[in-house]
């Protein structure tokens, strides 16, 4: 204490009397009156302005010679409260946040980005499978496995294959020729069981007067009133010599698949609605019609055969099929195919008995 009363005298000393000196109008002589009274190591903060400010809030001992050119720096570092009270007010992170936008909504747009996978769902493409389901279709109850279509072949032909007896039980295979004649035709006896596919292996003899001829084979049953359960056919060329050459079918499927009507539906109004897949064999339309028991046509329609899903080999079919009968009448539905090439004839046919109400 008694060095900072002393470093206080002597500091405010010089100031005291250049004050009097000056009101009083006195002057010394030859040395300035401040080298007389004054110090030589109080000379240099003498100068300094800002001395008010400086006394209070600097309480470090008075400064030797030695430390007399660091005063300056000193003074100029040791305003220790003022800097710490304004870094304090003006570093706020609250206001500098504030103040620039910029960089506090920089984050915010990127959860825009993250809003991005709810509008990436166009999973919707992933329900198309389930919009269209293709039914598994299964292999046609009548089909000829061996041999397929344009096989060129030598009597005897052997055939493999498989059928649905009809109602006697009999599975009938005929050769056809190319003038629409008969060169063979044979009845497979199974015994009685309608709705049931056998496997049939008839061996077919034949004699051509040319060298070779245009045949069809054709695979059929027939109901109790002689209407067609189920048709399967075969282009062949027939050769009088030679060696054959057996081709493997295009498909064993099912060409036409119905999912309505059932069998022995009760059907009203006056049309019968077919839904199902279809998958003609040629460019013909198919051919819908309802046949009674006395083989007589109630009704019928025909379309053209849509083309296919890509990756599917049946497309849709939704047809209504219109019909007239004044009371219940036992029709068999049957939707076939006539021959595109130079014999003519059903070519492919499948059935289903319904029973239609006026």
């Amino acid at each position: 204490m008694k060095e900072l009363r002393k470093s206080v005298h002597l500091f405010f000393l010089p100031l005291t009397l250049f004050l009097l000196l000056g009101f009083s109008g006195c002057q010394f002589q030859g040395i300035p009156a401040s080298s007389l009274l004054t110090p030589a190591y109080l000379r240099t903060p003498f100068t300094l302005t800002p001395m008010a400010t400086f006394i209070p809030f600097t309480m470090a001992p008075l400064p030797t010679d030695t430390d007399a050119p660091t005063v300056e720096p000193t003074f100029t570092a040791s305003s220790t409260s003022t800097p710490s009270l304004e870094p304090s007010a003006t570093s706020s992170p609250t206001l500098d946040l504030s103040a620039s936008p910029t960089p506090d909504y920089s984050p915010t747009p990127s959860l825009h980005p993250s809003r991005t996978p709810t509008i990436t769902r166009t999973a919707r493409p992933t329900r198309t499978p389930t919009r269209t389901p293709t039914p598994t279709i299964p292999l046609a109850d009548f089909r000829v496995v061996r041999p397929g279509p344009f096989s060129r072949v030598t009597s005897p032909l052997h055939v493999y294959g498989s059928a649905i007896p009809g109602a006697d039980g009999v599975v009938y295979v005929d050769l056809i020729g190319e003038f629409g004649e008969y060169l063979s035709r044979q009845a497979l006896r199974y015994g009685t069981g309608l709705g049931t596919p056998v496997l049939i292996q008839p061996e077919i003899e034949f004699s051509l007067t040319g060298a070779s001829e245009l045949a069809r084979l054709v695979v059929y049953s027939l109901d109790t009133a002689n209407r067609i359960i189920g048709l399967t056919s075969q282009d062949l060329i027939l050769l009088k010599v030679g060696e054959d050459q057996i081709y493997t079918p295009w498909t064993q499927l099912e060409p036409f698949e119905v999912t309505l009507p059932k069998p022995n539906q009760d059907v009203y109004g006056g049309f019968v609605n077919v839904i199902g897949m279809a998958c003609g064999v040629n460019a013909n339309p198919l051919i819908f019609e309802l046949i009674d028991e006395q083989g007589r046509v109630v009704g019928s329609t025909e379309i053209l055969i849509d083309q296919p899903i890509p990756g599917y080999s049946h497309a849709a079919m939704n047809v209504m099929v219109p019909y007239q009968v004044n009371e219940r009448t036992p029709v068999r539905l049957t939707l076939r195919q006539e021959s595109a090439g130079r014999i003519p004839g059903t070519v492919t046919l499948w059935s289903v008995p319904v029973n239609v109400f006026p």
